[in-house]
């Protein structure tokens, strides 16, 4: 691991090449990173010694100009390794992985109801048993990435949750001995989307969550901005209804009180196709990923019932989108759920929405993405590991 703390961008340039290609010479790795050869040459010699890059030998079919075989480089598939954790209110996922994309491990465990200190225990074990059953040692680890929903304590004022997380990030950090991340699970998405989903190519864009909540993440230049108390672009608690149903949070009307996964699902059950609905089947993931895809579907295919439903959660979404596109000038939003391929249903009314209450009158570009099964745990794997990439929109 780096000696000196921060990798150089040509260090990470180089890294980045590496991971995507697989191996290349330093020849190719000067082609194609646009950086000089001794640049290259004194890059993986600091990289080779940091153990972060390991030579292949050689290949016959990559030859010097002389006619000497050239060395193969590629990252080290065993050095250095990263958690990545997504908490969830009922489920904890984790993945170790290493710096090239190998996953060593993934597993899920019961989430742990109590207080920050419980937490911290449950994640301490849960690196430790990781790290035991591959004979790993913690000295091993690039760092460890924590998505927490809203902190984890939603009940409690943001300045305590703020100092609780903190204190997560600060006590897995003494104990393993490396750096630790940690964020709202919505940031840790947004920022795997920022640096994996091809499709979408932007630097500044407002990403929305929509799971049992609406996460909402605010990118500006390529970067997250979170703000004094890390929980900016709090969209799901602007007040879209004024004499509306009391939310979590303690206010009345909030977007999340009218439009999250379970209301569609209960609305679709019970004005789609008639059927009760049990509340334990609000805790199962492929269940409500089926039906939330089936009611998208059915209003793809013209069902009044189906369209009404998702008309009305995109005029909702659109009256709280329109805020923050006029307070921040935010030019794209990106938004995921598991609503199968195609969201045209709920993007065109909240297009509508918007079109109608801006001043300038124009469509805002709204890309819909479903959500990867991983992506929240590899977007905590990315809190670590982005320090280690070179951006790819700069």
């Amino acid at each position: 691991m780096p000696q000196n703390g921060a990798l150089t961008e040509s260090k990470k340039r180089i890294i980045s090449l590496l991971r995507q290609r697989g191996s290349l010479t330093k020849k190719e790795l000067s082609q194609r990173s646009g950086l000089g050869w001794a640049t290259v040459v004194k890059a993986m010699r600091e990289l080779m010694d940091e153990k972060l890059v390991i030579s292949k030998g050689t290949n016959l079919s990559r030859t010097h100009a002389k006619g000497k075989n050239a060395y193969v480089y590629a990252l080290n598939p065993q050095t250095p390794l990263i958690v990545g954790i997504d908490v969830e209110h009922t489920l904890t996922t984790l993945l170790l992985t290493g710096l090239e994309g190998s996953v060593f491990l993934q597993k899920q465990l019961p989430t742990p109801q109590g207080n920050g200190e419980r937490m911290i225990d449950f994640l301490t074990g849960c690196i430790e048993e990781s790290l035991d059953r591959f004979h790993r040692d913690p000295k091993d680890l690039a760092g460890i990435g924590i998505g927490l929903p809203g902190l984890t304590f939603p009940t409690t004022p943001w300045r305590a949750n703020l100092e609780k997380a903190k204190r997560v990030e600060q006590t897995l950090a003494q104990h393993f001995h490396t750096k630790v991340r940690v964020d709202t699970n919505t940031n840790a998405y947004a920022l795997y989307a920022r640096w994996n989903l091809p499709q979408f190519q932007e630097r500044d864009f407002l990403f929305v969550s929509i799971r049992t909540g609406i996460g909402t993440a605010i990118f500006s230049n390529g970067n997250l901005f979170r703000g004094e108390s890390s929980l900016s672009g709090g969209v799901g608690h602007m007040k879209v209804v004024p004499a509306g149903s009391v939310c979590h949070c303690g206010g009345k009307g909030c977007l999340e009180t009218v439009v999250n996964q379970n209301i569609l699902l209960r609305q679709y059950r019970e004005k789609v196709i008639g059927l009760p609905l049990s509340p334990e089947a609000f805790s199962d993931r492929q269940l409500v990923s089926q039906e939330l895809q089936d009611l998208f579907q059915k209003a793809l295919d013209g069902n009044p019932a189906a369209q009404r439903i998702l008309k009305r959660a995109g005029t909702y979404l659109g009256k709280a989108f329109v805020n923050a596109i006029s307070l921040l000038g935010i030019e794209h939003i990106l938004i995921s759920g598991y609503f199968g391929e195609e969201a045209a249903p709920l993007i065109e009314p909240i297009q509508a929405t918007v079109r109608k209450a801006l001043l300038r009158r124009e469509d805002i570009p709204i890309t819909y993405v479903p959500f990867d099964p991983l992506g929240h745990t590899q977007g905590a794997v990315m809190l670590i590991l982005s320090e280690y990439l070179s951006d790819p929109l700069r």
